[in-house]
């Protein structure tokens, strides 16, 4: 496999995470983050928040369309 070296920054509490899980696991640093990465590829759901933090909030269509509303009495009880 071909690597490609890189710095990153973390914070401390964010780094000793990284260093517990690598350790826990038997893996480097490294294998963790690729890990990670491959899993928001494989997960749809992780995919749109990702579209959230790149794109900003937004109405999703299937969003407004899988949920029903509740009648206008309702949702003004909801507002008080």
């Amino acid at each position: 496999m071909n690597t490609n070296r890189r710095t990153i920054d973390l914070d401390p509490a964010t780094d000793e995470r990284l260093r517990r899980l690598a350790a826990q696991r038997g893996q480097t640093k490294a294998d963790v983050i690729a890990e990670a990465l491959a899993l928001l590829d494989r997960t749809p759901q992780l995919q749109r928040w990702d579209d959230l933090f790149l794109s900003g909030a937004r109405r999703s269509d299937d969003f407004m369309n899988d949920r029903e509303q509740p009648a206008g009495e309702k949702r003004a009880s909801l507002c008080q």
